[in-house]
């Protein structure tokens, strides 16, 4: 279950719900259930919910609030894991955390760039 270790780096993508991510999250959890783990649905199903919690929740407006959601998210995604298959890969929390908060970092601040049109009158 837990020998793949850089699969997980698409949680980042809960820290912003509020952008069009859901499909790749969705694709991302059936790629893993369906081809990699052959799962019956549970990458999936954590994906769904954990979305659902985040969509409440309004975009982190500084890099510090974006770090804390990812990790919390990427914790409470592998817990469940944790507590369903009772193995405890101590290696595979660290390493997701640390290059969760690594993307998290980078993507927020590519976030902040603009690249809609502006329409010109």
């Amino acid at each position: 279950m837990f020998e793949f270790f850089p699969i997980y780096f698409f949680l980042t993508l809960l820290t912003f719900s509020k952008e069009n991510v859901f499909p790749y999250l969705l694709f991302c959890g059936l790629f893993l259930d369906c081809i990699i783990y052959h799962l019956p649905f549970f990458h999936t199903i954590f994906l769904l919910l954990l979305f659902l919690l985040n969509r409440v929740l309004k975009k982190p407006q500084k890099l510090i609030q974006a770090c804390f959601r990812t990790f919390i998210n990427t914790n409470l995604f592998l817990t469940l894991f944790i507590l369903i298959f009772k193995k405890t890969p101590w290696l595979l929390v660290i390493m997701t955390n640390f290059y969760n908060l690594l993307f998290t970092a980078l993507w927020f601040q590519k976030g902040r760039i603009v690249l809609k049109k502006v329409k010109q009158t």
